[in-house]
């Protein structure tokens, strides 16, 4: 399957629920899912990339009902994974609840970010100009 496929099923099952994706159109983003695969950290479009076993993808949605809901990103694996891109994994998942926490009545944005940031420092997975990599 390819990732414009699994656009194409989103798309469908979204709109089986009655309601629209909230990426597809805006700022011409053409895809109703953000899809990225291993070194893309977010906001992939689908394409002609085939989904083999091994990899990551992010696949992230929101749609639009009444109000705005977001699907945080969640990466999926496909296949077996090798210990390093489920470590990334494991990371990621714990840097989101790091977020969460500090998710507080009058803190700001920035004590979110610096939260989720230090801890996946911490654990020696990002890199470069804030981009989670640690794929190597």
């Amino acid at each position: 399957m390819t990732t414009k496929e699994i656009d194409l099923k989103t798309d469908e099952l979204i709109k089986k629920y009655g309601v629209r994706s909230a990426f597809k159109g805006y700022r011409g983003f053409p895809g109703c899912a953000c899809i990225s695969v291993n070194e893309g950290v977010v906001h992939g479009i689908g394409n002609s990339r085939v989904i083999v076993g091994g990899i990551l993808f992010p696949l992230m949605l929101g749609s639009f009902t009444m109000i705005f809901i977001p699907i945080p990103p969640r990466p999926l694996r496909f296949g077996t994974i090798d210990e390093q891109k489920q470590r990334l994994l494991d990371v990621a998942q714990a840097s989101l609840y790091k977020g969460i926490e500090a998710a507080q009545v009058g803190a700001r944005l920035s004590d979110i970010s610096f939260s989720v940031q230090s801890y996946v420092e911490l654990h020696g997975l990002l890199r470069g100009a804030g981009f989670l990599w640690g794929m190597g």
